[in-house]
């Protein structure tokens, strides 16, 4: 099962309803909406399955489930493309 984690190299900061994350290693500032900033705030509390996150956010948002996931998966490769999160495979003990 595919986890996303945090990089250890990437601080965050929330201004009003939206995140702001820079990546030490790059240099690059990254922002999000509120949305994306529940998502921010869910993977802070450790790594979190797709399914984990698309429970959070259709919880707390009227959005249909398969718009959700689209969007979730869509920001996570995003977030990993950029150096933000990584992935862990648990199959692989990664």
């Amino acid at each position: 099962m595919m986890r996303y984690r945090i990089q250890d190299s990437v601080l965050h900061t929330q201004l009003e309803d939206e995140s702001v994350f820079l990546n030490l290693d790059s240099g690059h500032y990254f922002s999000t909406n509120s949305v994306g900033s529940r998502i921010w705030t869910l993977l802070l509390d450790g790594p979190r399955t797709v399914e984990e996150l698309l429970a959070g956010v259709t919880q707390e948002y009227l959005v249909s489930e398969e718009t959700a996931e689209q969007d979730l998966r869509e920001l996570l490769q995003d977030l990993v493309k950029h150096g933000l999160l990584e992935t862990q495979d648990e199959k692989a003990g990664r």
